[in-house]
């Protein structure tokens, strides 16, 4: 099981504190909002499973990049769309098989499959 707590302590911060770690989240210079926290989420777990697919192939790649980029519906009220770019820094690499380890990651199929979420007023 995952879980994180998020506290709003005023000034539109939102404090967020997962198994290890801390970080703080934002509106404005508050830090990254919440939707970038997201966005940033998948990247990063996209980046673990290009990690594996590069050792598994024996690709040596010294670093790499993954980027996020979101539109959203015309009423704001989410994300429409989601484009991935994956930046080996000019490494080949064969996308059906890089396809099939991204496809691995919980946030990605989270996002394209839809998820329950509940809500509970404590």
């Amino acid at each position: 099981m995952f879980s994180v707590s998020v506290e709003e302590k005023g000034e539109m911060k939102f404090y967020a504190t997962t198994r290890d770690h801390a970080f703080v989240m934002g509106i404005g210079n508050g830090g990254p909002n919440p939707v970038e926290t997201m966005l940033a989420g998948l990247c990063g777990c996209v980046c673990h499973y290009v990690r594996d697919f590069l050792a598994d192939s024996r690709i040596e790649c010294e670093s790499f990049m993954v980027r996020g980029d979101a539109r959203q519906t015309e009423d704001r009220s989410r994300l429409s769309s989601i484009d991935l770019f994956i930046d080996l820094g000019g490494v080949r690499a064969e996308m059906t098989t890089l396809r099939s380890y991204i496809e691995k990651c919980k946030v990605y199929n989270t996002l394209k499959a839809g998820c329950d979420i509940r809500l509970v007023l404590v």
